[in-house]
């Protein structure tokens, strides 16, 4: 069983090709959270710090954190899995563990019918208007293009213009849309045909 984030980043460095199948036991009433993973540690650490933070995604799992407190959670391998299997075995998983009961496990959906699994494509352009490249989601362009997903969400939104010299528009948006900037309290519309 892995308890600690070194634990799980030793195993990781040993299994990178790999993708995983995890449990998070709570220890107090034995409730069990199946989740996937392709990055190990990364996952184990949004879950940790959402839990502290008191921003988990289900709130079922943030109750018990705010109840029992941080140690009342176990993390665990249950299996190694191909990346085109990950989903398919996670849910074997929750339907073996019955963890879609709230007696028994505190998962809320079914991966493959998942919204949180739903990849919304993006395009991405440079400052002229030029098409470069879709992206299946923000994540992918993330670390292709080395740019924090949070810009690029903002350059989606319109938040921002651009990000690093490119602009990025949700599947199928023209590129030539104004954005509203907000600067100091002040609204401030920008073309980006310019």
């Amino acid at each position: 069983m892995v308890t600690n984030q070194q634990e799980w980043q030793n195993k990781e460095e040993h299994t990178i090709a790999n993708c995983v199948i995890y449990t998070i036991t709570n220890k107090y009433n034995g409730k069990v959270y199946v989740g996937s993973s392709e990055k190990l540690t990364a996952r184990w650490g949004k879950h940790r710090n959402e839990l502290k933070l008191g921003r988990h995604r289900n709130p079922h799992m943030q109750y018990a954190y705010n109840k029992y407190g941080s140690d009342c959670f176990e993390y665990e391998i249950l299996e190694y899995t191909e990346k085109e299997m990950l989903l398919h075995v996670e849910l074997y998983w929750m339907n073996m563990l019955d963890t879609f009961n709230s007696d028994n496990g505190y998962n809320l959906n079914n991966p493959l019918k998942c919204g949180t699994r739903t990849y919304k494509p993006i395009d991405v352009y440079d400052m002229a208007g030029n098409f470069i490249k879709r992206f299946k989601a923000i994540r992918y362009a993330s670390e292709e293009l080395n740019i924090s997903p949070h810009s690029i969400n903002k350059v989606c939104r319109k938040v921002y213009t651009q990000t690093k010299g490119y602009v990025f528009r949700r599947n199928n948006e023209p590129f030539g849309q104004t954005a509203i900037l907000v600067t100091h309290g002040e609204y401030k519309h920008r073309n980006f045909n310019t």
